[in-house]
């Protein structure tokens, strides 16, 4: 019981990360590229 909620927690952390970050990174990328269109 125990290994197999290691085994789903451990990916799902993972993924959580991963969607942060993925997230972070089209926020950014989405600023950089309004921030010339806007002066």
């Amino acid at each position: 019981m125990m290994i197999s909620y290691y085994k789903l927690k451990v990916p799902l952390v993972i993924f959580k990360r991963e969607k942060e970050i993925a997230r972070k990174l089209e926020f950014e990328g989405s600023w950089l590229i309004d921030q010339p269109s806007e002066n």
